[in-house]
């Protein structure tokens, strides 16, 4: 078996840091994987440009980790904790495991291009998926204390009929979904802009803040919102029947009544 020492003639390889010695390994073709494998430490974790991580095994606890610049990487583990998991534009990663058991503050996978899939079983107060463009699946229920993000995720078509987000939700560029849904509950504002395929918002779908629909094309009529508490932004042809119909330039539809 490889130790430490043998990777390279330095006095005391034991006092390297674990990004040293995954680099030492890295450079000799050793196991990295080994190393990694139900890693527990408190502080952060920083994988870069290393081929041979080909994928993540289970963690029991790492402060924050980040996966950038690793050409072969290409699965997830079903374990794992971290206050943070953030990768970066890793095409390799095409889909996470269907059922996993995740607790991590902020879960940062962006410009994933070929991931097709978000795993059931995430304990997170914030995802964001920002240029995930292959994503067309979501797990049948969310619920987040903070935020979501799937802006450009062009290819996904559905959201989850249960799906509370405590903060705010951004589906800007989520350019195939067709409906927002009646068990949409947003603590704070939602960003639907150049959703061009939306042609349905449910009557029960709440706001806490402001909602953005400008550049939805596809909306033809102005929708009763009775549950949304800020503002509404519309596109402009529904700003036009807005401003025709009532002869002002208003962009805030019928909200709640006292």
């Amino acid at each position: 078996m490889t130790t430490s020492a043998q990777l390279c003639p330095i006095t005391n390889p034991y006092s390297l840091s674990i990004e040293e010695k995954l680099d030492l390994i890295e450079k000799s073709n050793g196991a990295l994987i080994g190393l990694l494998k139900d890693i527990e430490m408190r502080r952060p974790l920083r994988l870069h440009d290393m081929k041979s991580l080909t994928y993540l095994p289970d963690v029991k606890w790492v402060e924050d980790i980040q996966i950038t610049a690793c050409p072969n990487f290409s699965r997830l583990p079903r374990r794992l904790a971290t206050r943070q998991l953030h990768i970066l534009g890793i095409s390799g990663l095409k889909e996470m495991p269907r059922q996993v058991e995740w607790e991590v503050d902020s879960l940062e996978l962006i410009c994933c291009t070929e991931l097709r899939n978000l795993a059931t079983g995430i304990k997170a107060s914030k995802i964001d998926l920002t240029g995930c463009c292959s994503l067309t699946e979501l797990p049948e229920e969310i619920c987040l204390s903070g935020s979501l993000s799937l802006d450009g995720c062009e290819r996904l078509e559905h959201l989850p009929k249960r799906m509370k987000i405590g903060r705010w939700l951004d589906l800007r560029g989520c350019t195939s979904i067709k409906e927002l849904p009646a068990g949409l509950k947003i603590g704070e504002w939602l960003r639907a802009s150049d959703c061009w395929a939306l042609e349905h918002i449910s009557s029960c779908v709440r706001v806490g803040g402001r909602l953005e629909l400008d550049r939805c094309r596809s909306l033809q009529e102005c929708p009763v919102l009775p549950h949304v508490h800020g503002p509404i932004k519309l596109p402009e042809h529904l700003e036009k029947q807005v401003a025709a119909q009532s002869g002002s330039h208003t962009t805030k539809l019928p909200g709640p009544r006292n």
